[in-house]
């Protein structure tokens, strides 16, 4: 009887001791404790859109609004000469500023653009050039000097008529004054002539220009957005995590996600999406110390995969209050802007969460 109740009470320690043994263990690790799928705790989240706005249409054609300056003349009436000198022209005064301050089409964020233009040239009366050349100038409204060689619209060109008429084409990349015109919207478009006319019979020698198409192309745009729009995220609701007699000290998630562009404009390059968390009391969500996750990605869409991991003490205010803070950052330096149709100002991006399984690290 005594050795049963010895064996009994040395068994009981027994368990005593790996009962301890084991809560020692668990809390002094972490232990995986499967989740399985998580997704249905981003309700509506889940999927969803989202727009990068004021994009500038690449392709768009300045030259409907340029008013007097799309077609002018250039040198005029002669009587009894020659020989016509063709000096640099004085062109402070003679072109207004074109405003398009009230287009969409153009906004403020470009930080590269090359200008594609056509320029018809027509020879008004009969003589012969003589080294004659044509440079285009593209100002800020506020420039004071239009003919300034800073302001040269590419190189100049030579007018050596065949016929009546002269077409001119060039792609011709801006300067960094140039561009902050176009992004202000406001500008000035001038010429200047130098070289001769000779042999010339009549009263009037000269020549005409017409600007057939003056397009933006080539634009490059810096992009900084945050989803959802606003200064400190949004709070969404989680269910609570049930792992038993154990505490969950670490979250990790396995995730995929499709995203696609499905607007007209299209943006190319790569940005860098980052994944924000916090406590739901976090007043200043975006600061290094609560991103979880910072990925590289082609802005043209595609699949991300990966990894995200929680660690302490955000996972016990999550589990306490059964919300969290969360937000997502898009930034890309010198992204394209592909030419479209149409007057869409905004890309709008479609997204999917496919895959949230969850593992919980759990101690005593």
């Amino acid at each position: 009887m005594f050795r049963n109740r010895a064996g009994s009470t040395q068994r009981n320690f027994r368990l005593v001791f790996l009962t301890v043994g084991i809560a020692m263990l668990l809390s002094a690790c972490s232990v995986p404790v499967p989740l399985g799928s998580l997704l249905s705790e981003l309700g509506s989240n889940k999927s969803g859109t989202f727009d990068i706005k004021n994009i500038s249409k690449s392709g768009f054609d300045l030259a409907p609004f340029l008013g007097e300056s799309k077609s002018q003349n250039l040198a005029g009436p002669t009587v009894g000469q020659t020989t016509i000198l063709l000096d640099p022209l004085d062109l402070d005064g003679l072109n207004p500023v074109i405003d398009l301050t009230n287009r969409d089409e153009i906004q403020s964020k470009l930080v590269s653009i090359s200008m594609s233009y056509k320029f018809v040239l027509t020879k008004i009366g009969e003589y012969t050039t003589n080294n004659v050349t044509l440079q285009p100038y593209f100002a800020p409204a506020d420039n004071s000097n239009v003919s300034d060689s800073a302001n040269a619209l590419g190189a100049p060109i030579a007018v050596n008529f065949v016929d009546n008429n002269q077409t001119i084409e060039a792609t011709v990349e801006l300067n960094a004054e140039q561009i902050k015109a176009i992004n202000a919207r406001k500008f000035r478009l001038g010429f200047g002539l130098t070289g001769s006319i000779t042999d010339f019979n009549g009263l009037i020698a000269g020549l005409s220009y017409d600007i057939e198409s003056l397009k933006i192309t080539n634009l490059k745009v810096n992009v900084n957005e945050r989803f959802p729009s606003g200064e400190n995220g949004e709070v969404i609701s989680v269910a609570s995590i049930d792992t038993g007699i154990v505490k969950v000290n670490s979250l990790t998630l396995d995730y995929a996600a499709t995203i696609k562009q499905s607007t007209p404009i299209v943006l190319k390059g790569t940005a860098t999406v980052k994944l924000y968390l916090a406590a739901v009391s976090e007043t200043n969500l975006y600061q290094d110390s609560n991103l979880i996750k910072s990925i590289d990605v082609d802005i043209a869409g595609g699949t991300l995969q990966g990894q995200l991991s929680v660690q302490n003490p955000l996972v016990d205010t999550v589990l306490a209050d059964n919300k969290i803070r969360y937000g997502v950052t898009v930034e890309g330096s010198g992204l394209g802007i592909e030419a479209v149709a149409g007057n869409d100002t905004a890309v709008n991006f479609e997204y999917e969460v496919t895959k949230l399984d969850g593992t919980a690290g759990a101690g005593l």
